[in-house]
């Protein structure tokens, strides 16, 4: 016979997920998105376009559960935080097929329009959060009790924005250590200041917040390496000098 705390979790799992863990969900699938063209030089077996496909068909599900009485994903649609970025677009467009492109179109203008075409207030600045049963973990690397698991939605609203604190690898301690090496040995250190991936093998994908040492800063693209090492160019008003 199950214990009181095993019948207590069945209980729990059987429930309906609130709208609050549906917009994070969807916001944690846009997160997923935006890094696929940042990482596509990279990715392999599979790629970033296979990728794609494998992403949309868990998100289908999500959002044929999320429907309002009269068949609307407006909860979907509701998430603008994160926006998707013009390169992800790219992506979507160019390699989704059939419902799945179907899906991406009635999603609205928070999945369709690019961050960098959004009329729109901006929306607030997103950071991964993961659950377990006692404590919430974010990407920027800190841990909160579960009872403070996720910001507050805005308004009150069930399909309102969760709230964030802006995020940047410069609060990794990873980045401040290899900024401790570089300038140990007085080199040349730049922080970069706006994301941009590669757009062929001979171009460096940065990230905004990250340190990179200037190698080359003769011309308009500077070579640059980044704390694994990876050297390629860089347009030079992308960084700002350390």
């Amino acid at each position: 016979m199950a214990d009181a705390n095993t019948l207590q979790m069945m209980e729990r799992n059987a429930e309906a997920p609130s709208a609050r863990r549906f917009v994070d969900v969807f916001q944690k699938f846009k997160f997923a998105l935006n890094l696929l063209p940042k990482l596509r030089y990279i990715l392999r077996d599979p790629n970033a376009q296979e990728l794609t496909h494998m992403l949309f068909a868990p998100l289908s599900l999500i959002v044929e559960a999320s429907r309002d009485a009269q068949g609307q994903p407006k909860l979907a649609s509701s998430v603008t935080s994160p926006l998707l970025n013009r390169d992800t677009c790219i992506l979507l467009d160019t390699s989704l097929r059939g419902h799945e492109i179907t899906l991406w179109r009635q999603l609205g203008d928070s999945w369709n329009i690019p961050a960098q075409l959004w009329k729109g207030p901006n929306p607030p600045p997103y950071i991964p959060r993961f659950t377990d049963d006692s404590t919430t973990t974010s990407l920027a690397g800190n841990q909160e009790p579960r009872n403070q698991e996720m910001s507050q939605v805005q308004n009150g609203g069930p399909g309102s924005e969760m709230s964030a604190s802006h995020s940047s690898v410069s609060i990794d301690p990873k980045q401040e250590e290899f900024l401790r090496r570089l300038r140990a040995r007085n080199a040349k250190v730049c922080r970069v200041i706006k994301d941009r991936f590669g757009s062929n093998p001979k171009e460096l994908t940065v990230v905004k917040g990250e340190y990179v040492e200037v190698l080359e800063d003769t011309k308009n693209w500077w070579k640059v390496s980044n704390i694994m090492n990876t050297s390629g160019f860089i347009p030079n008003n992308i960084v700002t000098k350390v």
